[in-house]
C-alpha cells in the first residue's frame, strides 16, 4: 500500500516521461496478485487516472484504460453516471477512440441495469453526447451508443426522453451528415420501433421512418440497397407495426414492382442480390421477406 501511495503522490507533479513510468509501475501492481483490486479501488482515486488520459501517447492511454476498467468493475452501475459524470463527458469528447469507447461502454453497462438506467436518465446531457457518438468515426463506439438507446427506449421514461427536443435535435443533426451516419440513425429507429407499440408510434410521429422511405425513392442505387435492408427489418417477424406502416405507405406495391422489374432492369437487379419472396396473407394482408441484404450503414 505504501508503494501505491508513493506512486500516486508522484503522478500529480511528474514530467511527461516520469508520469509514464509511474503509470507503468501502478499498472504492474494492478496486474499482480499482491494487493486485491478491491483494496486498490479504495486507495486509487479514479479521477487521477482519468486525468492521465489527457495525452496523445497511445501507450499511456492503454495503461490508463486498463486500470480504469478494473476500478470501474467494482462500481455499481448507478454510481458511474452519478459520481463520474464530468469525466464521462470529457471522455466522450476525447480525441482517442479508445477513450470514447471506454466511456460509452460504461454507459451501455449503466443502461442494462435498472438502477443504472434510472441514474442515467437523470443525466440528460450524457444521453445527448451518447447520441452524438452514433456519428463517431470509430465503428465500435457508434454501435455501443446505439445499444444504449435501445436499452433506454425499453423504459417508458427513457422512451419519452429520447423523443424530447434536446435529444431528438441531436438525431436531426446526424441526419444532415454523410450517408453512412444518416443510415446509422435510420437503423437505430428501425430497431427501436419494434420494441413496443409506444416505441413504434413515437418513431412514426417523429418522421424519421418517413424520411427513410424518401431515401428509397431516390436515384442512388447504393442508398436504395441500404433502404431495402432496413425495410426488410421493418417487416421481420415480431414487427407487426412495421408491416402495417409499409402497407399504409403503399411500399408493398413498390417493392413488388421492384421485384418484377429486376429481371429486365440491371439497376433494379443490383438491389436484389438474392431471392426475395413476398407472401400475402389474405387474412391479415401482411408481408414476409425471406432474404436480407447486408446493410452498409455500419
Amino acid at each position: 500500500m505504501a508503494k501505491v501511495e508513493e506512486i500516486l503522490a508522484k503522478i500529480s507533479k511528474s514530467s511527461e516521461r516520469e508520469l509514464f513510468i509511474c503509470l507503468q509501475q501502478l499498472s504492474a501492481i494492478f496486474g499482480s496478485s499482491g494487493i486485491p483490486l478491491r483494496e486498490l479501488r479504495q486507495i486509487v482515486p479514479l479521477n487521477i487516472i482519468f486525468s492521465c488520459l489527457n495525452t496523445q501517447n497511445d501507450e499511456q492511454i492503454k495503461l490508463c484504460k486498463g486500470m480504469i476498467q478494473k476500478l470501474l468493475a467494482f462500481e455499481k452501475a448507478d454510481a458511474v453516471p452519478l459520481h463520474h459524470h464530468d469525466v464521462l463527458i470529457e471522455g466522450l469528447n476525447h480525441p482517442s477512440g479508445e477513450v470514447r469507447e471506454l466511456c460509452v461502454d460504461q454507459l451501455e453497462r449503466c443502461s442494462s441495469n435498472v438502477n443504472g438506467l434510472m441514474a442515467l436518465l437523470e443525466k440528460e446531457d450524457l444521453l445527448q453526447y451518447t447520441a452524438r457518438t452514433i456519428g463517431d468515426e470509430k465503428l465500435e463506439c457508434a454501435k455501443i451508443a446505439a445499444n444504449v438507446f435501445i436499452n433506454v427506449a425499453k423504459h417508458e421514461t427513457g422512451l419519452r426522453l429520447i423523443f424530447e427536443h434536446n435529444i431528438q435535435s441531436e438525431f436531426n443533426e446526424l441526419l444532415l451528415k454523410k450517408d453512412v451516419i444518416r443510415f446509422r440513425v435510420y437503423e437505430l429507429f428501425v430497431r427501436m420501433q419494434a420494441l413496443s407499440d409506444e416505441a413504434f408510434m413515437a418513431c412514426k410521429k417523429c418522421g424519421i421512418l418517413d424520411q427513410l422511405l424518401l431515401e428509397f425513392n431516390g436515384d442512388d442505387i447504393l442508398l436504395r440497397m441500404n433502404c431495402t435492408e432496413l425495410l426488410a427489418q421493418l417487416v421481420a417477424p415480431g414487427s407487426r407495426n412495421g408491416r402495417v406502416f409499409l402497407e399504409e405507405k403503399d411500399m408493398v406495391t413498390k417493392l413488388k414492382s421492384l421485384l418484377m422489374s429486376a429481371e429486365s432492369d440491371p439497376l433494379a437487379s443490383l438491389m436484389i442480390p438474392g431471392k426475395f419472396e413476398f407472401i400475402y396473407y389474405s387474412s391479415i394482408n401482411s408481408l414476409r421477406l425471406n432474404h436480407r441484404i447486408p446493410c452498409h450503414c455500419w
